[in-house]
């Protein structure tokens, strides 16, 4: 799910925060992970997204959101640079 392309939304976070009993840990890791064959990839991808998600919490509002993550405002601008994250003209983010 995080490397579909598909936006995340506040449903998705929490359909899998309480995963159902009955399905498979490997039902959770999307086949296009496997690509990513170093953990450090892995963890950029992610770090991404989630930087992402709380940047569209919170209305793109970097203060708030460098305060919500308990950054600096220096070092989540340094990393929104470093991911190429910008809010999109028109966007609802």
């Amino acid at each position: 799910m995080i490397l579909s392309g598909k936006t995340i939304t506040a449903d998705d976070v929490e359909n899998y925060v309480v995963p159902n009993h009955d399905k498979k840990k490997s039902h959770y890791l999307n086949d296009e992970l496997l690509v990513l064959t170093r953990l450090h990839d892995f963890r950029d991808e992610v770090e991404k997204i989630f930087i992402e998600f709380m940047l569209q919490k919170n209305g793109w509002n970097v203060t708030k959101t460098a305060q919500a993550l308990d950054i600096q405002r220096s070092h989540l601008y340094n990393k929104m640079e470093r991911y190429d994250i910008r809010k999109t003209a028109g966007g609802d983010e």
